[in-house]
């Protein structure tokens, strides 16, 4: 055999080796939508806020405190439901504020990817797009800047067990 015949021969064996060893790499994008309303829909209440500007130290309120005599605001509930309309609910937690059903709020949520913004309302905070700082499945960190005062909200909530 001479040296060209081979070098083919050994050229052709290499690339059915290379194509033999390849792997399709398919990515699983990390998806907010998913993480934020689960299959069908998740729940979430807010647990803690803090009120951050630039070069000062954030003013943070825990909301955990079962003493609070406002606690009825804080232990609301929150659930993104993974449905086509994409609708969101705030419902009375177990300390009631209002007299009236328990769902008091129903509309609608969004996500824009590229900037990581969801779009919502708080009763606290009213309805805006929300900048994702963190998602996991356990808990979100949110914060709503306001541009007239150059501050923002920033918003942590916890997945409650359904």
């Amino acid at each position: 055999m001479n040296k060209f015949t081979y070098l083919i021969v050994l050229l052709m064996v290499m690339s059915l080796c290379l194509a033999g060893c390849s792997e399709e790499f398919e990515p699983t994008p990390l998806t907010y939508s998913k993480l934020l309303s689960g299959d069908s829909s998740k729940t979430w209440r807010l647990t803690g806020y803090s009120i951050v500007e630039e070069g000062k130290q954030p003013l943070t309120f825990d909301l955990n405190d079962p003493s609070d005599p406002d606690n009825c605001v804080y232990d609301e509930l929150y659930t993104f439901y993974a449905d086509e309309g994409r609708t969101f609910e705030i419902s009375q937690g177990e300390d009631k504020c209002i007299d009236g059903p328990d769902i008091y709020y129903t509309g609608s949520w969004s996500i824009v990817n590229a900037n990581a913004t969801v779009n919502f309302g708080t009763p606290l905070f009213g309805i805006g797009g929300y900048t994702i700082k963190r998602l996991t499945e356990r808990s979100m960190t949110v914060e709503l800047f306001v541009n007239q005062y150059n501050f923002a909200y920033r918003l942590v909530f916890t997945a409650q067990n359904d």
